[in-house]
C-alpha cells in the first residue's frame, strides 16, 4: 500500500482501551519511515546517530474516540517515539484511524538496548566478492522500551501492545548521485512479496520496502532483524 495514496490503516504497536467502553480496538497500526541512502551511508561510516521522520496510522474504535483520548495517546507514546505528534482523527471508510508523526533513530550497530526509542534502524558495512561496501540496514525494537510502554498503556487502556500485527516500513529514497543495488530477503518491495528481492534506483527514486511476518517475528523475538542492503551499482557513474 502505498501510504501517501491511501489512508494508513496499520502500524506499531496495537492498543484495546477501557474500562466500560473500548477507547481502542484491539487495532493493527502501521508506520512507513523515510529512509535515506546518505544518511544509511554517514551512519554506517561515521557512527554519529540520526532521527528520520515516520509516518504512524493507528485503528480506533471511532472517531470520537479517538478524539476523546488523542491527548493521552499522544502524551503516551511521546515518551516512547522522539518528536511523536497526532496529526488528526479520521474516518477511512469503514475504520476510524489515529494518523500521527514522529521521528526514529537511525544509528550503527544492532544494540537496540542503545536506542532512546522504542523502535528504529541499525546500520552496518560489510565488503561484497568485488570489493564494493554494502550498506546493511534492519528494524531494531528496544524491548525494555516496549515494556514500559506496555506497562503505561496497562495503566490507561487496561490493556497491552500488541505487535503481531504491526506493519513496518521504509520509502528508501536515493538521494546520492548514480544508480545503486538495494537487495534484501524475506522482504515487499512496493507491495510484492519477495523470497529474494532486489532493485536498482536511479538518483531521485524510491522504493517502499516492508518487513515481511517472519522478519517481523524474528524483531518481536530478538530485537533486531535484517531488511535491506545497498551499494553503488558497478555500471554507475561516481557517487559521493
Amino acid at each position: 500500500m502505498d501510504m501517501h495514496q491511501q489512508p494508513l490503516r496499520r502500524l506499531l504497536p496495537g492498543f484495546l482501551a477501557g474500562a466500560a467502553t473500548l477507547a481502542l480496538i484491539g487495532c493493527e497500526m502501521e508506520s512507513e519511515t523515510e529512509l535515506y541512502l546518505d544518511d544509511l551511508v554517514t551512519v554506517a561510516e561515521e557512527g554519529e546517530s540520526l532521527n528520520t521522520p515516520t509516518q504512524i496510522a493507528m485503528e480506533m474504535a471511532s472517531v470520537q474516540q479517538c478524539q476523546d483520548n488523542r491527548e493521552k495517546l499522544e502524551s503516551i507514546l511521546g515518551r516512547y517515539l522522539p518528536d511523536f505528534r497526532a496529526v488528526e482523527c479520521a474516518q477511512d471508510q469503514f475504520q476510524a484511524v489515529l494518523r500521527a508523526e514522529a521521528s526514529v533513530p537511525i544509528q550503527a550497530g544492532y544494540e537496540a538496548s542503545d536506542m532512546d526509542a522504542v523502535f528504529g534502524l541499525g546500520t552496518s558495512t560489510g565488503e561484497l566478492d568485488d570489493g564494493r561496501t554494502a550498506y546493511q540496514s534492519a528494524f531494531l525494537l528496544n524491548r525494555d522500551q516496549l515494556k514500559a510502554l506496555q506497562a503505561d498503556i496497562q495503566s490507561q487502556f487496561h490493556q497491552e501492545v500488541d505487535l503481531a500485527g504491526s506493519d513496518l516500513m521504509v520509502r528508501l529514497n536515493n538521494d546520492r548521485r548514480g544508480e545503486w543495488e538495494v537487495w534484501g530477503q524475506y522482504i515487499y518491495m512496493d507491495g510484492t512479496a519477495h523470497q529474494f528481492g532486489k532493485a536498482r534506483l536511479n538518483r531521485r527514486n524510491r522504493v517502499q520496502v516492508k518487513l515481511s511476518d517472519v522478519g517481523r517475528d524474528v524483531l518481536l523475538r530478538s530485537g533486531s532483524a535484517s531488511l535491506i542492503a545497498a551499494t553503488r551499482a558497478q555500471d554507475s557513474s561516481s557517487d559521493n
